[in-house]
């Protein structure tokens, strides 16, 4: 009986021996984590994927008609007519510089 229980002893030395490295490995592997996070540059902004827009197509319609562009009432908008919309949005963001003409 002796055996058993020394087997029975060694066995649970160890489990806990191992399960300590568990522990002891993970908080290592936790921390690695977090540095990893830090290092790694931030995400690119996403793009919006195939069939998204990212314009509303009536806005864009409105600043054409606005600006003596024609565009089909509905329908795919031509990429040249939301390029020139977003320059204009862009231009639109820049300051003035309080120059008065």
């Amino acid at each position: 009986m002796t055996t058993d229980s020394a087997l029975l002893s060694a066995s649970d030395d160890e489990l806990h021996a191992v399960q300590h490295q568990i522990r002891h490995l993970e908080e290592q592997l936790q921390a690695l984590r977090g540095r990893v996070a830090e290092l790694q540059p931030a995400p690119a902004k996403s793009t919006p994927k195939k069939g998204e827009r990212d314009y509303d197509p009536k806005v864009v319609r409105a600043w054409a008609a606005e600006n003596g562009i024609a565009v089909a009432p509905a329908g795919v908008m031509p990429k040249a007519v939301v390029d020139h919309w977003r320059a204009a949005q862009d231009a639109a963001k820049q300051p003035s510089h309080g120059l008065a003409v």
